[in-house]
């Protein structure tokens, strides 16, 4: 009789185990509950921040760098009419660059004075000429304003020369070689307009 009772009761112990661990959750590695299998997982995309844009680039200048003035004034001594910062440059189409003329009146008691500039003559490393008219390259001194100084005895004055190389005005991009230009300083004098030369200076550029 005890032996029976002992095993009714392990029988029913076995059973009370087997029906806890069909209700028990499973542990990781094992198959999902329904509950389990439908939630979302939403993974969160982060997008990439776009590159700046390039920065433009840094306008041009015309005005007479401190470089290019004290260039000037290593030869613009005084009793010197008329002097350039250089004499010959070498460029590249795009390039602008803005050269120094000096203007003195050692021995004239008062004036006014204008800047002329033209292009006198150009021509490739075989001395062939590069350009049938010359007025073709005034595109590359638009910048250039030329205004009137008044100077009196023994006074000295900066202008900047501007030259832009850049396409000539029938829209054709300038060919390599050698374009030389006369910068004129023209003296009013006694008359309306501005027609007697002062002094000249050549500036020799080679478009490379």
């Amino acid at each position: 009789m005890k032996m029976g009772k002992l095993n009714f009761i392990i029988a029913l112990m076995a059973l009370i185990m087997v029906a806890g661990c069909a209700t028990a959750p499973l542990k990781a590695g094992g198959n999902a509950t329904n509950r389990e299998a439908g939630t979302t997982v939403v993974e969160k995309i982060t997008s990439a921040t776009p590159p700046s844009p390039p920065a433009a680039p840094a306008a041009a200048s015309y005005e007479i760098t401190d470089e290019t003035m004290n260039k000037l004034n290593t030869v613009f001594a005084p009793g010197v009419e008329m002097a350039v910062s250089e004499g010959s440059r070498k460029m590249s189409f795009g390039d602008s660059y803005v050269f120094a003329v000096g203007i003195g009146t050692p021995n004239i008691v008062s004036d006014n004075f204008k800047l002329k500039a033209e292009l006198k003559k150009t021509y490739d490393k075989s001395m062939n000429s590069i350009l049938s008219n010359s007025s073709y390259a005034n595109t590359w001194l638009e910048r250039n304003t030329y205004e009137i100084k008044t100077l009196t005895r023994g006074e000295q004055t900066a202008v900047p020369f501007v030259v832009e190389i850049k396409n000539l005005i029938d829209g054709t991009k300038p060919k390599l070689g050698t374009y030389e230009f006369k910068l004129t300083v023209l003296r009013q004098e006694n008359f309306d307009d501005f027609r007697k030369e002062y002094a000249s200076k050549t500036i020799t550029i080679q478009v490379v």
